[in-house]
């Protein structure tokens, strides 16, 4: 559905749509950001606790600050380091601590692989020619729902329409 919204919006904003590199950047991007790491981010949910999953992803600004470096796109600063920490403290004190009882290694790792592909995401866009936010998203939250897609008819997961009301309300 979101990526319904976001064609919408491209098609009545009259948006380019890319080609090239352009439209290889944006497709990595969503391979990464929306396909690979919410394919990893379901299945290490199962095992891990949500407030352990928050203080994992809010690593991805310290990760991407890293790979950005490493790759040449911006330096390491005090203040980006700072801010990517606080950001982790800050989220590791808004959900507490998390049990250590039945904690997998897999599905944590699995998380953690998840905050490095959304990092390297957004440091892999910047790479290549820009397309209006839009348009990205269109195309990877596009690409995102056929591998998502993919992964769930390959497990065998069962598909339904949600059918209470608090599970409606929480998707939209």
């Amino acid at each position: 559905l979101a990526a319904i919204v976001f064609w919408l919006r491209v098609y009545f904003q009259k948006l380019p749509l890319p080609k090239g590199r352009a439209l290889l950047g944006a497709l990595t991007f969503g391979s990464l950001t929306v396909g690979l790491a919410f394919v990893l981010i379901a299945w290490g949910l199962v095992a891990t606790p949500a407030s352990l999953y928050q203080i994992l992803m809010a690593l991805v600004p310290l990760i991407t600050l890293f790979l950005s470096s490493i790759q040449g796109v911006e330096s390491i600063t005090t203040r980006g380091i700072f801010g990517s920490i606080l950001a982790v403290i800050g989220i590791a004190i808004t959900v507490g601590g998390a049990s250590t009882a039945d904690i997998s290694i897999a599905h944590i790792a699995a998380i953690r692989v998840a905050a490095v592909f959304i990092a390297e995401g957004g440091v892999l866009i910047k790479k290549f020619p820009p397309n209006p936010p839009v348009v990205t998203n269109a195309i990877g939250m596009t690409v995102g729902t056929v591998i998502l897609g993919a992964a769930s008819l390959f497990s065998g997961e069962p598909w339904a329409i949600p059918t209470q009301t608090n599970t409606i309300v929480a998707f939209i």
